[in-house]
């Protein structure tokens, strides 16, 4: 019996003191970060311009408050590895979409319009000094490119031009190595024009309605001396002129003369009856690209080292003022050691300018400072050597590659300006 009643008085204790200890357990204080903070840092958009991302609208710009710290990272560090890794923990987004930083201030970010199409983003502004992000909505983005064309034929694809109703030619190398010359109409339609030998560097119309192409390459005709022309009804091909050194690129002015350079070839001026002259500037020059636009000659060219985009008046007789220099390339930081493929110039000026580059090959300069930057920067199709400027806002851009081996297309780019 007493047996019996030690243990009943020692089951009581036990669970009397268990009890105690449960309660003291949840009286001790919970942490501090299990606590809201005393005060919260909020960032908040309060209007973005412009009110819509339309075509041509390359940057963005957000205005708010708490924007410090916006593109901040982490870096982690892998001991096993040895390495540190970057990782981006805030920014701005579009819906899901990051959007890269511009410029910035803690009032201000400019951003350059992301990869999206849509009547209702979401824009966040996520710094990492603000504990609550600044969110705006609805934002419209207006779709920029597309493919065109259906190119479907995964050919290598070269120089492209437009004609005065906007069908496009593109050259494209067949099977047995020969050079088709395919027409692509506004509404779809496609059809072969002609065949050449080998294709051209750079391609225009004329006057005339005939496809001019400049800088064939090879033994004939002549090398990358003869400048052929294609009879686009019948397509029929013939020299048309034999420079007098290997010209590459080529422009028609308002008059009817063809301006046409290359590697320590000057400018040769060709009129319409195919008699020329030299412009005696260029001679040491390496011509990169020719753009005949506004009244001005615009020439790319490389001496030495250095490569300059210059300007010239034209008038009547193929008849070009004095150089007047636009761009500097060398001043362009970190695009300095692009080479220029082509250029074309909006009517206020701007150039849009197209270079070597693997990726965002397409850059803008704005006048009068010609600050050079990324145009549509991460929207464009890697690999880009070629594109022509139609009659509207539609810049056509050929992209592929051969290695690595990427397919060959071509992309209908809304510019959202004129330009020629």
């Amino acid at each position: 019996m007493k047996v019996y009643s030690f243990l009943i008085i020692t089951a009581f204790v036990l669970a009397v003191t268990l009890v105690v200890l449960i309660g003291c357990k949840y009286d001790v204080t919970a942490p501090q970060w299990y606590n809201p903070p005393a005060t919260t840092v909020s960032a908040t958009i309060d209007s973005i311009s412009p009110a819509q991302a339309i075509p041509g609208v390359n940057i963005i710009t957000i205005y708010g408050k708490n924007f410090t710290g916006a593109f901040d990272t982490s870096v982690v560090h892998n001991a096993t590895t040895k390495t540190d890794t970057n990782i981006a923990y805030n920014g701005v987004y579009f819906n899901n979409v990051s959007a890269d930083i511009s410029s910035m201030t803690s009032t201000m970010l400019k951003v350059y319009r992301p990869n999206l199409a849509t009547d209702s983003a979401t824009v966040i502004v996520a710094p990492t000094s603000a504990l609550v992000p600044g969110k705006f909505k609805p934002y419209k983005i207006s779709p920029v490119s597309k493919k065109y064309g259906a190119i479907v034929e995964n050919l290598m694809l070269f120089t492209a031009t437009v004609d005065n109703a906007e069908n496009l030619y593109v050259f494209s190398v067949t099977a047995t190595a020969s050079r088709k010359l395919t027409r692509i109409t506004p509404s779809g339609g496609k059809d072969s024009v002609a065949k050449v030998l080998r294709a051209p560097i750079d391609a225009r119309i004329g006057p005339d309605g005939r496809l001019y192409l400049i800088g064939t390459g090879g033994a004939s005709p002549n090398g990358n001396k003869g400048i052929q022309a294609v009879n686009l009804q019948t397509g029929e091909v013939k020299v048309w002129y034999t420079a007098k050194g290997p010209v590459k690129f080529g422009d028609f002015d308002a008059y009817g003369y063809l301006y046409a350079g290359g590697s320590l070839t000057d400018l040769e001026i060709i009129a319409p009856d195919s008699t020329s002259k030299l412009f005696s500037v260029y001679a040491a020059s390496e011509i990169l690209a020719v753009r005949a636009s506004y009244g001005y000659l615009y020439v790319a060219a490389k001496v030495g080292g250095n490569t300059t985009i210059w300007k010239h008046s034209i008038s009547a007789g193929g008849n070009l003022g004095a150089q007047e220099m636009v761009l500097d390339w060398s001043s362009t930081g970190q695009f300095a050691s692009r080479t220029i493929k082509n250029i074309a110039i909006a009517a206020d000026g701007t150039l849009f300018i197209g270079t070597n580059a693997v990726s965002n090959a397409i850059l803008i300069a704005t006048p009068p400072l010609y600050k050079v930057d990324f145009f549509y920067k991460g929207i464009l199709p890697n690999y880009c050597p070629y594109f022509c400027w139609g009659n509207g806002n539609y810049m056509y851009l050929i992209s592929g590659n051969t290695t690595p081996a990427q397919e060959w297309t071509v992309y209908q780019v809304d510019m959202g300006t004129n330009a020629h």
